[in-house]
């Protein structure tokens, strides 16, 4: 079933039963669908004999909808630490920290646990909110008044009933901010139903819609509000982030929804995801080695046109400088074959990958003026019960005449890591993650040769 709003029309779809896949599940039938073969976000779709066979897309996780049924792509990890690893890579490792309080165990049967911690977080953010500043805005108004106000507009002969067409500006709370908040906290009702939260996620509802009317959001309008926030209404941030993660999850492909639709399913890229948490670990393990960070920094001079004019950008994932000088290049793969050995050839870097690295590393040694190549490295997820490559396997030596190039592959063991970020210690996170300290430890000594 679905409930509609009186304005917007936005729609809280029925969770009561949800289709899941397990990480290692590939496809499921479902029985009865008239359905055609082809692609929606996460899935693959092929029409079989009695129904429709559903196959998991390769890096991703959540939900998404097929045919008025939900389907659950489980994570790789166990649900507290896949959390725990969007709260870091999302910025929102405090507030996850400080959520303690929570009950540790919301689920019901008819929905997972992230979903509905996600939505415990958020309601508790609402609170926050409501209890500090609220946000307002000036609105632009044309009504027609008795009572002159702002900008009349005079026309002859006078109305019959007196009231003259007003445009004027008013201050208002029913503004972008609010809205968004307000839909995050209606998506929280889908996943918070039957648990202990739910007396306050009605609660919050009824607040926030005497606060905002109801809309169905579409992605950019989160970065529009971020944008928008100042330093009244910074507390926003959390509630932001966790309401876009809520509605669209972390999907860089994520299309605006038609305003016929339900509001939107939280569908999270894990190639994106995984590659905001190596940058969040990185920058913590830097600290403690006096180096920095560069994340996704635009290169527009590395590739050019017969006309000197950039032919095509590029981007390494990370750089790690000392003060001004890059000292090491660091390229995250969500390939979980990577870190998975089982004799044989089928867990090494494939060739592309590889180019790709050597590449950005040559390129950053030349930018830098340095006589010694670069030092490299592919950071991979290493998930519980894979076997890891022997450590002769995951080095990658490119040798021409006296010159060699090496390439470090890194496992990062991705449940061990995201807990330790969650505890918020840096002892931890360098137990969790040594292949990685000691990669970064060297490339800080071989600089300083």
């Amino acid at each position: 079933m679905t409930r509609a709003t009186v304005r917007g029309r936005s729609r809280v779809a029925d969770v009561s039963q949800v289709y899941r896949l397990a990480w290692g599940k590939r496809q499921v039938r479902i029985p009865g669908s008239s359905r055609t073969s082809g692609t929606v976000p996460g899935i693959t779709v092929r029409a079989v004999r009695d129904g429709i066979e559903i196959g998991r897309r390769a890096g991703y996780a959540g939900l998404t909808t097929l045919a008025g049924r939900l389907i659950y792509l489980e994570p790789p990890i166990d649900e507290f630490s896949f959390l725990a690893l969007i709260a870091a890579a999302r910025g929102l490792d405090k507030v996850f920290r400080d959520s303690e309080r929570l009950p540790t165990r919301l689920v019901g049967e008819r929905a997972d646990t992230i979903l509905q911690l996600l939505a415990a977080l958020l309601i508790a953010q609402a609170e926050r909110c409501v209890h500090r500043h609220i946000a307002q805005g000036y609105v632009t108004r044309s009504e027609r008044l008795s009572i002159l106000r702002g900008q009349p507009s005079f026309i002859r002969p006078q109305p019959p009933d007196g009231r003259w067409q007003c445009l004027y500006r008013t201050k208002e709370t029913d503004i972008l901010l609010n809205r968004l908040v307000l839909a995050g906290v209606e998506a929280a009702s889908r996943w918070l139903r039957g648990t202990a939260l739910e007396r306050r996620n009605r609660m919050q509802r009824f607040i926030w819609r005497d606060i905002a009317s109801l809309s169905l959001p579409e992605r950019h309008h989160f970065a529009t509000a971020r944008r928008a926030l100042t330093r009244q209404t910074d507390h926003y941030g959390p509630a932001l982030n966790l309401a876009e993660m809520l509605l669209f999850g972390l999907n860089a492909s994520q299309r605006p929804q038609p305003a016929t639709e339900t509001l939107p399913l939280p569908l999270f890229d894990l190639n994106l995801l995984f590659e905001q948490f190596v940058a969040a670990v990185t920058r913590r393990l830097a600290a403690s080695l006096g180096v920095t960070v560069d994340t996704q920094q635009h290169d527009y001079q590395a590739l050019l046109d017969a006309k000197n004019d950039t032919y095509r950008p590029i981007r390494p994932d990370l750089v790690i400088r000392q003060g001004a000088i890059p000292i090491a290049v660091l390229d995250s793969k969500f390939k979980p074959q990577y870190m998975n050995y089982k004799g044989g050839t089928k867990h090494r870097v494939r060739t592309g990958d590889i180019y790709q690295v050597l590449f950005y590393a040559e390129r950053t040694r030349r930018r830098a003026n340095r006589a010694a190549a670069v030092p490299a490295a592919i950071v991979a997820p290493h998930l519980e019960g894979d076997n890891a490559p022997p450590v002769s396997q995951r080095i990658v030596r490119f040798i021409h005449g006296t010159e060699e190039a090496r390439i470090d592959v890194i496992p990062l063991p991705l449940e061990r890591a995201a807990r330790a970020y969650h505890s918020g210690t840096a002892d931890a996170i360098e137990a969790a993650v040594p292949h990685l300290h000691r990669f970064l430890e060297r490339a800080v000594t071989e600089s300083r040769r």
